[in-house]
């Protein structure tokens, strides 16, 4: 049997497109990026061949397959979301883009993971979870955003200005700028995961994490046009990245279900504290028992 690095060019361009129109994606990208450049630079020793040859170990979870997976367990019906989401043409965007395919397989893989792991009833109570957070957020940015602005405008010039750089001042715009990202990092996962769980989990539309975003950034600018803070305030997290990664339910935040901090992986979200039995960002936990409710969730 030939090895890859004896195979013609005309071969692994066969099965190059073979690759792509299975959503191999990953096996796509290694021939184009490491096959072939080597194959007609043909300047190769032996063991460099070996080297670039390296195979990725099949079976490939192709959409199609992980689309099946979700109609067996949960029927078609239910499965409706996450089938269409895996029925797009990644071929097409493939012949485009192959990095982009890439990564929409990689979110399906992911998404697919915590389908699978929870049922109809703790995919709602998860949706409902994330809704609660963002309404919390919501009031509390608002809260805030008035308490920055209570200072009666009749005040002084210069009693103004020092009461604007108070210390519960500068404290209240930190804690706006924390609980928007937080806020944009909930809508995300909220819009995310109603894209994927199961029909009947979906009670309701929500607002889109672009909405839910715009919303907050223009609480945080109106109380940043009377505080003036010293600082700009940097541009709110895109979640998406996070959805990619395929984490088990026990390496998710409990509430937010971003995935939790590692030293290999998302140092920049917040650290991991338990509550009830559950792994969860500190944050999350604080907004919950602040903002919410003093019970955990149905989750």
């Amino acid at each position: 049997m030939r090895s890859r690095s004896e195979k013609p060019l005309a071969v692994q361009q066969n099965e190059y497109e073979r690759a792509k129109e299975n959503d191999e994606l990953e096996e796509a990208i290694h021939i184009k990026k490491v096959v072939l450049p080597a194959l007609r630079a043909r300047l190769a020793s032996d063991p460099a061949v070996e080297a670039w040859s390296r195979p990725v170990a099949p079976p490939y979870a192709t959409a199609g397959t992980l689309a099946a997976e979700a109609v067996s367990r949960f029927g078609e019906d239910e499965a409706a979301p996450f089938a269409r989401l895996c029925s797009a043409d990644l071929s097409s965007v493939a012949a485009a883009d192959l990095p982009a395919a890439a990564a929409k397989l990689r979110r399906l893989r992911a998404a697919h993971v915590l389908l699978m792991e929870t049922s109809r009833e703790e995919q709602r109570a998860h949706l409902e979870a994330l809704d609660a957070m963002g309404e919390a957020i919501l009031r509390t940015m608002t809260d805030a955003e008035a308490l920055v602005s209570a200072l009666p405008p009749s005040a002084g010039s210069a009693e103004r200005a020092a009461a604007l750089r108070s210390p519960k001042v500068r404290a209240t715009m930190q804690a706006l700028l924390e609980m928007r990202r937080l806020g944009c990092l909930v809508a995300s996962s909220r819009e995310w995961h109603a894209s994927v769980f199961c029909t009947s989990a979906v009670a309701g539309a929500a607002a889109s994490a672009a909405e839910a975003a715009a919303k907050l950034c223009a609480i945080y600018q109106r109380a940043a046009a009377v505080a003036a803070p010293d600082d700009e305030a940097p541009e709110p997290v895109d979640g998406d990245k996070y959805w990619a990664a395929p984490q088990p339910l026990s390496e998710r935040c409990a509430l937010s279900l971003l995935p939790l901090q590692s030293a290999d992986a998302f140092p920049e979200l917040p650290p991991t504290v338990a509550w009830e039995g559950k792994r969860c960002h500190a944050p999350c936990v604080n907004l919950w028992l602040h903002g919410v409710k003093q019970a955990w969730p149905a989750v």
